[in-house]
């Protein structure tokens, strides 16, 4: 497991360099749920130039995301599209986009919400830019507590089930 993380560490944020693309598709999502306060946090980091794609494809436009996430029309559209990508069971209708920024190559996206109190199962489905690459993986990553599961989602299995 922590090859794994290692490896997703280097590939996101290291850097692919001048080359506009790169060989390893990968998102990672780690949800964070605190079962006495509902409190819920979600963390998506996606390389920026794929998070482009995926937008264009989504709305049929242009939306620039390297060296534009300061833009105050990039923040609904891509929470639009994240949240309809990225799905929990029970799913919060609250959640509010906290941050969004880059980091080299990495765009980094942060959601807070109330979620139902004492849930002790999560459904997650991560349909995240399965349909801009084959090879698309989706590390997802969820917290209860300071308890730790987590799934690796792709075209084949978009979905998960965590249990505490």
């Amino acid at each position: 497991m922590a090859k794994v993380w290692g490896l997703l560490g280097i590939i996101l944020f290291v850097g692919t360099g001048s080359t506009p693309q790169h060989a390893i598709y990968l998102s990672l999502t780690e949800v964070r749920y605190e079962p006495q306060t509902g409190a819920m946090t979600m963390g998506v980091r996606v390389f920026s130039d794929d998070l482009e794609d995926a937008l264009r494809l989504y709305f049929g436009e242009s939306i620039p995301v390297i060296g534009h996430w300061q833009n105050p029309e990039l923040e609904p559209k891509v929470r639009e599209y994240l949240l309809e990508k990225i799905r929990l069971t029970p799913m919060p209708s609250d959640w509010q986009l906290v941050s969004l920024y880059q980091q080299n190559d990495a765009t980094w996206i942060e959601f807070s919400a109330t979620g139902p109190l004492n849930q002790r199962s999560w459904e997650v489905q991560s349909e995240l830019l399965l349909n801009v690459f084959d090879t698309q993986r989706n590390i997802v990553k969820v917290f209860y507590r300071d308890d730790l599961q987590v799934a690796s989602l792709d075209k084949s299995s978009s979905h998960a089930s965590f249990e505490w």
